[in-house]
């Protein structure tokens, strides 16, 4: 079943990344805004934007999946159309760990810059910085024009 976009529930969303991401039962992104995705009354994605710079207009992205077989080019849409529509950021990005494959080919097939920092995350673990600019997006396959 196709999942179902999931908007206004900022702190549902969130705390699913969060247990996804980090293992703990309650969240701590603080005033998040969220995008989620469901599918039969449960989330199997989604998306927090947090440490919004609205000088520099960078936002960060973390996300959390149950499965590999819910994003499409609608959602990368819906996903990016917040930071570079709708709040005017320049810059999204992501941090990862060297080892997370699957969200650096994703990163880099919608066009992001890789910056990996060596032992950051952990010792012999690099910490992978994925930088996707507004102008990258604008241009990418990915985007639907409206």
């Amino acid at each position: 079943m196709t999942p179902i976009l999931v908007l206004g529930e900022n702190k549902r969303v969130a705390d699913f990344v969060y247990r996804g991401i980090f293992g703990d039962e309650e969240g701590a992104f603080v005033n998040p805004s969220a995008i989620g995705f469901e599918s039969l009354g449960n989330l199997v994605a989604g998306v927090v934007y947090t440490d919004f710079n609205r000088k520099a207009k960078t936002v960060e992205l973390h996300s959390y999946s149950t499965g590999r077989d819910w994003l499409n080019r609608a959602y990368l849409d819906n996903i990016f159309n917040y930071p570079f529509e709708q709040i005017g950021c320049r810059i999204a990005y992501c941090k990862t760990s060297e080892h997370n494959r699957r969200v650096r080919r994703i990163w880099k097939a919608l066009g992001a810059k890789e910056y990996i920092l060596p032992d950051m995350r952990a010792d012999g673990e690099g910490e992978c910085i994925c930088i996707l600019s507004q102008e990258t997006w604008k241009q990418s396959k990915f985007r639907i024009e409206r």
